[in-house]
């Protein structure tokens, strides 16, 4: 039981530093909005749309290779249920994607349901790649 706690735990972490690091390499080809005033919402939706298509693809490929590297960590490391388990690993990345791709003010339309679908697939796919 411990063993698949920690399998969890470790892989969110990994996940998570996954989606860190592609999302620093996005932002530091695209730049970040440090010079945009974050209180003016008007600002910030005038700056995401003046973003091109690759810096919302890196948002994309981030989450998308965090949630692979979540259910792979955790189905490799887990005692038992590897696939169950790599699952909720994926599962916490993909309720962080949702909660990232809805605060993204004047994102395109596309960004939440390519975000979710590529998400979970990616997920599904290090959980079961893991548990085998």
């Amino acid at each position: 039981m411990l063993r698949n706690i920690i399998a969890v735990i470790s892989g969110i972490f990994g996940g998570v530093i996954a989606v860190g690091l592609i999302n620093k390499l996005g932002h530091n080809l695209y730049g970040a909005a440090d010079y945009v005033d974050t209180d003016d919402p008007q600002a910030l939706i005038e700056f995401t749309r003046s973003l091109p298509l690759e810096a919302f693809l890196f948002v994309i490929l981030a989450s998308s290779v965090g949630a692979f590297m979540a259910g792979l960590i955790t189905s490799r490391l887990s005692e038992n249920n590897h696939y169950y388990l790599g699952l909720v690993s994926g599962f916490m990345i993909f309720i962080a994607t949702l909660i990232t791709a809805l605060s993204i003010p004047g994102g395109p339309g596309w960004l939440l349901p390519a975000s979710l679908v590529s998400t979970a697939l990616m997920g599904i796919a290090g959980a079961k790649l893991g548990s085998r």
